[in-house]
């Protein structure tokens, strides 16, 4: 072997010994990356599941403490198969009283004495109870036989929440939304002290409504936003109020009241 052959056979080596080198780098970054993020991954799981439960807490409506009705208190997390939020517990009061100040010139003389925000299925339906049955449907009201199901409303029912993003010590969530819906639609519905009753309906953004949890303080926080509201009269004739500005409603816990129970 000539000296030119040999010398090429060592350049050759030390090329491919460079070469491997760089890849075993490369390899074990991306190992460590993958390590790293999977690390977050397992421990916002783990964050979720230690933190689901029932949580007492203060609702704000655009910046201002309100009550919320069937107990004052906040379920956060299901974690049997799917995240979910359950909007059984919600200022319907308050939301209800902002959006009849503007649609009544004479709410101000009436109370709200009933709110229906659920019905029981297989029982008659009293009036309330058939006109949110009727908020959950579109096409023709008058005939219900023409008209189908609304796959954005839900009524007594848990939302779909979905995972955005996470931290060392966070974990923040969208509400899912429902495919070609600009809106998720809560309704519910409120009689007065006069005997009228009106259907009201939290036309939600899903994008715009998120929720934190924070493992470091144990707390959660859950921002809502209603950029109309829908309100239904007995006969079913419908108004749309854009409140100025739009309503933000906030929840922020002060404590757990109660761990989650069989997964949920």
């Amino acid at each position: 072997m000539n000296t030119r052959s040999l010398l090429q056979k060592v350049c050759l080596i030390l090329m491919i010994g460079t070469a491997l080198a760089g890849c075993s780098k490369g390899d074990d970054d991306t190992l460590n990356n993958y390590a790293s993020s999977n690390d977050l991954y397992v421990n916002s799981n783990n964050i979720i599941k230690s933190m689901s439960g029932v949580y007492s807490g203060q609702w704000t409506l655009n910046g201002k403490n309100v009550d919320a009705e069937q107990n004052n208190y906040y379920f956060s997390l299901g974690v049997d198969r799917i995240y979910s939020f359950d909007f059984t517990t919600f200022p319907f009061k308050a939301i209800a009283m902002h959006a009849l100040s503007q649609y009544l010139s004479s709410y101000s003389s009436f109370s709200i004495t009933k709110l229906t925000t659920s019905m029981i299925i297989g029982a008659p339906l009293k009036d309330e109870d058939l006109l949110l049955f009727k908020t959950g449907l579109i096409g023709d009201l008058s005939s219900l036989e023409n008209a189908k199901e609304d796959f954005s409303t839900h009524i007594g029912i848990v939302t779909d929440i979905y995972c955005v993003g996470y931290s060392e010590n966070l974990v923040y969530f969208e509400l899912s939304p429902y495919t070609n819906y600009a809106f998720l639609r809560y309704p519910f519905v409120v009689t007065l002290s006069n005997g009228e009753y009106y259907a009201i309906v939290m036309d939600v953004v899903p994008s715009k409504s998120t929720l934190t949890l924070d493992s470091s303080s144990r707390t959660i926080n859950f921002v809502c936003n209603i950029p109309q509201i829908e309100i239904y009269d007995s006969e079913g004739n419908k108004t749309i109020i854009e409140p100025k500005p739009e309503l933000v409603l906030t929840f922020t816990s002060t404590n757990k009241t109660k761990a989650a129970e069989n997964g949920n």
